[in-house]
C-alpha cells in the first residue's frame, strides 16, 4: 500500500506542530521518521494512523483520500513504545484480540483465530509460548507479541512508535534485525518513529528527518549520511566535521 502525505499542516490551538509536510512512501517500504523531541515525527505518525486529523492537506492510502477516515477505516496496525499488552490475557489471546473484537460477519470463527495466532507465533519465533502471560515474558518477547497483535488483522500499513525504546542496548540491536526480517517476510508498508540514528540507519529503506515540524531531508540512509543537505542533517545523523567558509566561484575559501 502506497501512502502519500501532501502538504499536511497540523496545529494544536494555533501552535503549528507540522508545517506543510509532503512525503511519498512506496508500497512495501520501511521508512524511518527521525528527529529530536518536538520535531513533529510522532504527530506525523498519528496523522497517518488516523489518531489525529490534519488542519490542512491530504493523506492518501493508494488513490484514496484517507484524511478524515478513522484508524479502523484505514486498516492500519499500530505498535506503541510500551506495547500495551493485556496482562490478564495469554500470549495467544493477546495476538488474536484484534480478530475477536470484530463484529458480525467480519469476526472469523474461533478456530480460524487460533490458527492465525499460531501462524504469527511461528513468524515472530515464539512458538510454544502461547499460554504464557505478558509478565512471564522478556522485553524482547513482549515486543514480538505486540508486533504479532498489530499484524493479525492483515493491515494495509504498519506503524511503529519508538518500538524498541523500552529495550536495553544489546536486545535493541537484535530486535532491529528481527523487525527487518519480519517486515520483509510479510512485505507490509511500514513507518516507524525513532530518535535513535543508529536504529534508523540499520533498519530503514529510507529516512525522513524532521526538525521543528518541517521535513528537512528524506532519502536512502547512505544518501543522507554521505550527502546531507543541511548542517542539522549532517550533525544529527552522525559525527561530522563542519568547516565554515565562503564560496568563491571556483571553490571555497576557509577563514
Amino acid at each position: 500500500m502506497e501512502v502519500r502525505v501532501a502538504n499536511v499542516r497540523k496545529e494544536f490551538e494555533r501552535f503549528p506542530a507540522l508545517h506543510d509536510v509532503s512525503l511519498d512512501i512506496k508500497s512495501g517500504e520501511l521508512i524511518a521518521l527521525l528527529g529530536p523531541s518536538g520535531s513533529g515525527k510522532t504527530t506525523l505518525l498519528r496523522l497517518i494512523a488516523g489518531l489525529e486529523r490534519p488542519t490542512k492537506g491530504t493523506i492518501f492510502f493508494g488513490d484514496e483520500d484517507a484524511s478524515q477516515k478513522s484508524i479502523q477505516e484505514r486498516n492500519v496496525g499500530f505498535v506503541f513504545q510500551h506495547y500495551a499488552l493485556f496482562r490478564h490475557m495469554t500470549v495467544a489471546d493477546n495476538i488474536g484480540f484484534g480478530l475477536k473484537v470484530r463484529h458480525g460477519a467480519a469476526r472469523p470463527p474461533t478456530q480460524e483465530i487460533r490458527r492465525r495466532a499460531s501462524e504469527l507465533l511461528d513468524l515472530v519465533q515464539l512458538s510454544g509460548l502461547e499460554k504464557r502471560y505478558p509478565a512471564q515474558l522478556s522485553g524482547g518477547q513482549r515486543q514480538r507479541v505486540a508486533l504479532a497483535r498489530a499484524i493479525v488483522t492483515k493491515p494495509r500499513v504498519l506503524l511503529l512508535d519508538e518500538p524498541l525504546g523500552a529495550l536495553d542496548k544489546a536486545l535493541r540491536v537484535d530486535m532491529q534485525i528481527e523487525l527487518k526480517r519480519i517486515q520483509r517476510e510479510i512485505g507490509i508498508t511500514t513507518i516507524f518513529v525513532t530518535h535513535d540514528q543508529e536504529e534508523a540507519l540499520t533498519m530503514s529503506d529510507r529516512i525522513g528527518i524532521l526538525r521543528d515540524g518541517r521535513l528537512v531531508q528524506e532519502g536512502p540512509p547512505e544518501e543522507i549520511y554521505d550527502r546531507p543537505q543541511s548542517e542539522f542533517a549532517a550533525t544529527f545523523l552522525g559525527d561530522a566535521n563542519i568547516f565554515r567558509g565562503a564560496a568563491t566561484g571556483t571553490g571555497i575559501r576557509l577563514p
